[in-house]
């Protein structure tokens, strides 16, 4: 679940997670700040205590979830102090990740007037570097927690890595990245892995979430053996399938039957929007035509409709 206010967590959507097989166990909570005088500049209107009572409560809840959040490095006028704060909450809430920017100025917004306040940019590349080594930390405790445990994946791509060989990746359940040495294509596959290393892919701008090396593996779910590549992206109703891959009307068929079936697990991953293609917007094109006709066949017929109408009342007098 993605939310832009932690305070749209609310029991009925936790109840939901639970109880629908189909809804992963993961939420983007964004926090954006640790300090509470900043997030009140921030024009937030939540506390420290406030966030931190509502991730207490979906880990109470939620077995396994994935809590990820956002943070933003030298907001105007922030201080030292209140940036450490940020730090050390951060470590306090145990989160599994958080997306991290320094500062910059939106137009039209309040703080893009604080000139007067804004913090040097030497100053906000350091804090921002600070913030980041504080996230990976935060990732690499959260990876640790999952060692030696097996987990189900859903393998997402095969990659030929020259001399160090074929590996497929895939996500768990809670959206955590997993690595498996393996010489076939499995994409669209569910299995089951053993976690025997965990660690955080560093890049110039901060750590990617969740990078799990496996050991062994077992086929799952012979149900959707023949069903490969992004299938588990067509959740959405009107959304056509458009990969080449999907062609064939019996594939696309039984996607239809297993979603029916409500025993077929979907995952919805990071989709960028060019892969709901062109196909998606023809549909919405084609619909909204339809709904135009459809109006215009109802108006005709009532105006049919009165005028017969009239045509009796007449006749009568």
């Amino acid at each position: 679940f993605v939310t832009s206010y932690p305070t749209d967590i609310t029991d009925e959507l936790i109840d939901t997670v639970i109880e629908l097989d189909k809804v992963c166990e993961y939420f983007h909570i964004p926090m954006q700040h640790g300090d509470d005088y900043t997030l009140k500049k921030m024009n937030r209107k939540y506390d420290y205590a406030t966030y931190k009572r509502i991730a207490d409560h979906v880990r109470s809840r939620v077995k396994d979830v994935t809590i990820t959040s956002d943070f933003i490095a030298g907001f105007p006028g922030e201080t030292e102090e209140q940036f450490q704060t940020m730090l050390d909450r951060m470590e306090e809430l145990e989160l599994d990740y958080s997306n991290t920017a320094a500062y910059s100025p939106r137009e039209r917004t309040v703080a893009a007037k604080w000139t007067d306040l804004y913090v040097d940019e030497d100053v906000k590349t350091e804090r921002l570097a600070r913030l980041n080594e504080k996230n990976r930390e935060c990732c690499l405790k959260s990876n640790q927690k999952y060692l030696g445990r097996e987990l189900e994946v859903l393998i997402e791509n095969f990659e030929d890595r020259g001399e160090k060989g074929t590996v497929v990746t895939g996500r768990t359940r809670n959206n955590k990245i997993v690595h498996i040495p393996h010489d076939k294509d499995l994409t669209g596959e569910f299995v089951m892995v053993k976690i025997t290393r965990a660690r955080t892919k560093q890049n110039e701008r901060r750590p990617r979430q969740m990078i799990f090396q496996v050991q062994r593996f077992v086929t799952l779910a012979n149900e959707i053996d023949k069903i490969r590549s992004d299938w588990y992206r067509e959740i959405y109703p009107g959304v056509k399938i458009v990969n080449a891959d999907f062609q064939e009307q019996s594939t696309k068929d039984r996607l239809l039957e297993l979603h029916k079936e409500n025993n077929c697990k979907l995952i919805c991953a990071s989709v960028p929007c060019q892969d709901f293609s062109l196909a998606g917007k023809r549909d919405f094109k084609t619909k909204r035509a339809h709904l135009i006709f459809d109006t215009l066949v109802d108006l005709f017929n009532f105006f049919l409709f009165l005028f017969c109408l009239i045509l009796i009342i007449f006749h009568i007098i």
